[in-house]
């Protein structure tokens, strides 16, 4: 999936609709193409972005970032200090961090709530930690640009539900 393994939720209780694969041949529709998700996106949205190294992932950040007003200019992975904040837009980057406990104890996980909207590169560690509701962004590398692959992920929690019946 994105080099460093497959950890994280099973398909048992996922549910997942989205769209067949689009080519995208320039940064500049990849940006085009975050900024019209961003449309889309509320206060508490999550996106997990999955690719290898350089496949696009941050480009699309910046993307997003333009749609809320924010320069591209100061859009950076923030691979080394986990987390970079554009006013309500989160941006992290899991790729240093080896499990969900070390999110969990830094606090991460409350910016998955209004008013934010949270980016994660890397979010493979994460398992618990997600929302019921994401948005997967899968790119990868191709010939001609990179792919895209855009899934709405909605998770249900059988324990929730078990205590909403009784």
């Amino acid at each position: 999936m994105d080099g460093r393994g497959s950890r994280g939720r099973g398909s048992f209780g996922r549910r997942e609709s989205g769209i067949n694969p689009i080519l995208l041949t320039s940064e500049e529709e990849t940006k085009s193409f975050a900024k019209n998700l961003a449309k889309e996106l509320i206060p508490g949205s999550v996106i997990c972005l999955v690719g290898e190294l350089g496949a696009g992932k941050t480009t699309f950040v910046k993307g997003l970032a333009t749609f809320f007003g924010i320069l591209e200019e100061i859009v950076s992975s923030p691979t080394f200090t986990y987390m970079n904040q554009y006013h309500n837009l989160i941006h992290f980057d899991l790729y240093r961090l080896s499990n969900e406990d070390q999110f969990l104890s830094m606090g991460f996980d409350e910016y998955f709530a209004p008013p934010f909207i949270t980016c994660i590169e890397w979010p493979n560690i994460l398992d618990k930690a997600l929302p019921e509701s994401y948005y997967l962004i899968e790119l990868k590398h191709h010939v001609d640009g990179r792919e895209i692959l855009v899934k709405k992920i909605t998770t249900e929690n059988t324990e929730r539900t078990a205590k909403k019946r009784e």
